[in-house]
């Protein structure tokens, strides 16, 4: 509020509430000059509303479930620590073994050879060595055994394992040729490194026969549940920069366009975003953010959660849920990983819910927008 010679001169910014609405008015007693400010308030609040997104709206995006599994008699949200225990992980199901390992020592370093890759270690100073004319002379192979398992502790290992597959493994080392006591205990920090990857292979190799399992075998009863949804809040969207600055506005985006997160104004992600905010059977739809847990919608994979890159709301208030890739990784592993899963979601919600892996041009020579219009 200013004052310009006689007149008071107040400048509004955002909405006008029917409080400010009224006191204004209450400024003056002349009837025309009331419905001239009611007038321009109406005009000013229509235009404020015009330009706000759906989540400012107070509009609500619909509730995207959670792929599930039933369990024991359970139904279970399937996340990747499920595959594990539905793997039956245990270290003891693996050969405790370093295959191909042999030593190569020299005044600084250490290398070995595992699963026909080798792996080659430095040591970064004196204290990672065990003197040699000192104290190890006297070290058993049980002493090793001990210390490796104390470096080696894993929360999903119980000791007991630990310690039979590193004696087994100890063993196995000790009966090859060239491989002494003596050796493993003078380089025993660069061990415990090989065979701390060793088991992070197995964990791996068991939370993948344990994804298989679970949502890929015949006798699995895999499916969605209002027990488990993810719900997108309008005043929850954490989004990180860079921020999307284009000149286009996205007229569907839930969030303001200002807080799209990791989107170009330029490139394959961004003419994606603008076919699906220009196709009519859209109603709103989110750039899904990554690795925000409670601001991202994911579905699982054997070793991590995948986010899909965006979530839409259709009229018919069924969801579609699109990835988009590069030609260059439309057809990995990584990409029939997530192709695989999404369906398997698609499928679980009997119509619910659409999943697309969408390409620039597909095997048919469609674009974004009619393979779009072609899932839906």
């Amino acid at each position: 509020m200013t004052q310009e010679g006689k007149n008071t001169v107040v400048r509004v910014t955002g909405a006008v509430s029917e409080k400010v609405e009224q006191v204004l008015l209450s400024t003056s007693t002349k009837k025309a000059a009331k419905d001239a400010i009611k007038r321009d308030f109406r005009i000013h609040n229509q235009a404020i509303e015009s330009v706000k997104c759906p989540s400012e709206k107070g509009e609500v995006f619909g509730s995207l479930p959670l792929l599930c599994v039933a369990y024991q008699e359970e139904l279970e949200l399937v996340e990747p620590e499920t595959f594990l225990e539905v793997g039956g992980w245990s270290l003891l199901n693996y050969p405790a073994q370093l295959e191909n390992f042999h030593i190569e020592e020299t005044s600084n370093s250490f290398a070995i050879d595992m699963d026909g890759k080798k792996l080659s270690y430095h040591i970064a100073d004196e204290k990672e060595a065990v003197n040699f004319n000192d104290s190890f002379l006297d070290v058993t192979d049980n002493d090793l055994i001990r210390w490796l398992d104390r470096e080696l502790r894993q929360i999903d290992v119980i000791q007991s394992e630990m310690i039979k597959f590193l004696s087994v493994l100890i063993n196995d080392l000790l009966q090859q040729p060239n491989i002494s006591l003596t050796a493993l205990v003078r380089n025993k920090f660069p061990l415990s490194r090989a065979i701390k990857d060793l088991i992070k292979i197995y964990r791996k190799r068991s939370q993948k026969e344990g994804y298989q399992q679970t949502l890929f075998s015949d006798d699995v009863n895999v499916l969605v549940s209002e027990q488990f949804v993810y719900q997108f809040k309008p005043t929850h969207y954490p989004a990180r920069p860079p921020y999307y600055a284009g000149r286009y506005k996205f007229q569907k985006h839930y969030f303001p366009n200002n807080l799209i997160e990791d989107l170009k104004s330029q490139g394959e992600e961004y003419e994606c975003a603008k076919a699906i905010d220009g196709l009519p059977a859209v109603k709103f739809w989110i750039r899904n953010l990554v690795r925000r847990d409670h601001a991202s919608f994911w579905l699982p994979l054997a070793h991590q959660k995948f986010y899909p890159d965006f979530v839409c709301e259709l009229d018919d208030g069924r969801l579609l849920v699109l990835e988009y890739k590069g030609d260059a990784y439309a057809s990995n592993d990584d990409s029939a990983e997530k192709r695989n899963v999404g369906e398997l979601w698609a499928e679980a919600s009997k119509g619910k819910c659409l999943f697309i892996m969408a390409v620039e041009q597909d095997g048919q020579g469609r674009d974004v927008r009619q393979q779009i219009l072609s899932a839906i």
